[in-house]
């Protein structure tokens, strides 16, 4: 089959009850745990498209005893956790956010919505701050009349892999051809809510990149796999790593390498940056003082 060839449909398979139900009732408990990660769930909707809208093993007549199972299991989970909150916060909705011992109170502090294109500028693509001796990476400003906490920078600058997500529209053609774009788009939508609520409610922290990264990094990686598939010569399925591979495909391929190792380097040494909240070098200078010899002599 051509590159340009459209991908055929995958053949229907027929769903497990009792995996959905169990299936349903994990992802449901995962509201109690960090209710942001609820957005996760709503994955399932491009996940079982087929089984929704072709094969009709979901939401239909014929199919209601499992749309039914599938509804009271997580009901079992949602309503014992919603009557908790209730009697904690007084709302099924309420988590108990506005009452972690943060840096603010977030019981009488809100970010003004005015700020809220700083606040995902600092968010997004705040530079990072790098040092020339251990722990090689520090603290970034983030001064701004809005909740924070230190960051280490945004999150395309400390994991730039994942800008790739702003090629989105170049790759739609193999993204569709391979029955993926829905997925890709529905990803970076729910990233996008995720991360707007999160920024609007408790305003900028490294922490909450964890909320939406995920999102993106899948979408981010869809993306590339497109791409480096459009950049092959064509008709070919090698991989860019191949020896018939384009130039172009090899620059992406180096690229990407480049982008983990610069990630892994900088989530790795900013575990020990100075200037975030409980710092290694005061929580546990043994261990700072340890690592930090391991660069003696190779710095200044």
């Amino acid at each position: 089959m051509t590159a340009s060839a459209p991908a055929s449909a995958p053949a229907a398979t027929k769903l497990s009850a009792w995996r959905m139900v169990l299936g349903t009732a994990f992802m449901a408990m995962t509201v109690g745990c960090r209710p942001q990660f609820a957005a996760m769930i709503l994955l399932a909707i491009p996940l079982f498209w087929d089984e929704i809208r072709h094969t009709r093993q979901l939401v239909s007549r014929t199919s209601w005893r499992l749309t039914l199972a599938v509804a009271l299991a997580a009901l079992a989970v949602l309503v014992p956790l919603g009557a908790y909150n209730v009697a904690r916060f007084g709302s099924p909705a309420d988590f108990g956010q506005d009452y972690n011992l943060t840096s603010y109170d977030l019981t009488s502090q809100r970010p003004s919505v005015f700020l809220l294109p700083a606040e995902l500028f600092l968010e997004l693509f705040q530079p990072v701050s790098l040092l020339g001796q251990f722990p090689f990476v520090q603290t970034t400003s983030t001064a701004i009349a809005a909740p924070q906490e230190p960051s280490l920078g945004g999150l395309l600058a400390l994991v730039p892999m994942l800008a790739v997500v702003l090629l989105l529209w170049m790759a739609r053609r193999p993204l569709r051809r391979h029955r993926a774009w829905g997925m890709t788009l529905w990803c970076v939508g729910l990233g996008i809510v995720v991360m707007l609520t999160d920024t609007l409610i408790g305003g900028i922290n490294n922490r909450y990149y964890g909320d939406f990264s995920m999102l993106l990094a899948l979408a981010a990686i869809l993306v590339a796999l497109a791409l480096e598939e459009s950049l092959r010569p064509e008709g070919r399925q090698d991989d860019a790593a191949s020896g018939c591979a384009t130039i172009p495909a090899r620059v992406m391929a180096l690229a990407a390498a480049a982008a983990v190792l610069f990630a892994a380097f900088m989530i790795g040494m900013g575990f020990f940056a100075t200037g975030r909240y409980e710092a290694l070098a005061s929580t546990n200078p043994v261990l700072y003082s340890w690592v930090g010899s391991w660069f003696f002599g190779l710095t200044m």
